[in-house]
């Protein structure tokens, strides 16, 4: 099975971490693609190409830029996260519904995720060190941040295939974030 994960950016012109891993079992895997993509229609045709089966998106997943029950619990908890009705997150906000909108039509699988909150709700200092603990051979280090993001996002979408991904409720939407490197172990 392959999962990928996403860090969308708010604008098509800028890049958009693009990272797909292929599952071969419970924690073990091989990172298969890294790159950056632009326009919806790559970012989706991609997506398709590669036959993925859930993606981990790093952008808010809803029909409206407006503060949500999920990011009041999200920031309660300690995480630093930018609700979708800050100016600048309205776009991204836009775009990533409608992605999202489009995979679910075709038959994959759209989360949410926020990176940076991903690898700190499991103790992760980085995302090589999450993939280490989460048995995904990466290779080298990947060229910039979106990258990292992205790979931090697909590892979340295995984590949600493994059934061990945690999870962030709010009565409007469910972020999803890597678990500790113990509760990989059960």
């Amino acid at each position: 099975m392959r999962v990928a994960g996403l860090d969308l950016a708010a604008s098509p012109s800028r890049c958009s971490g693009y990272v797909s891993i292929n599952l071969r079992g419970r924690c073990d895997g091989v990172l298969l693609t890294a790159k950056c993509l632009g326009g919806d229609s790559e970012i989706i045709n991609e997506i398709v190409r590669e036959e993925i089966a859930v993606v981990a998106i790093d952008a808010p997943i809803a029909p409206e830029p407006v503060m949500r029950d999920v990011d009041r619990k999200m920031i309660s908890l300690g995480f630093r996260v930018f609700p979708p009705s800050f100016s600048h997150m309205r776009e991204l906000t836009r775009r990533g519904w409608g992605i999202y909108y489009t995979l679910r039509s075709m038959g994959v699988t759209a989360i949410e995720t926020h990176p940076r909150s991903a690898l700190k709700n499991g103790g992760y200092g980085d995302p090589y060190e999450a993939s280490r603990a989460m048995g995904v051979r990466v290779g080298a280090r990947l060229a910039g941040k979106d990258l990292e993001d992205a790979l931090t996002a697909a590892l979340v979408a295995a984590a949600y295939v493994w059934g061990v991904a945690e999870r962030v409720w709010g009565s409007d939407g469910v972020i999803y974030l890597l678990p500790s490197y113990e509760r990989l172990a059960t």
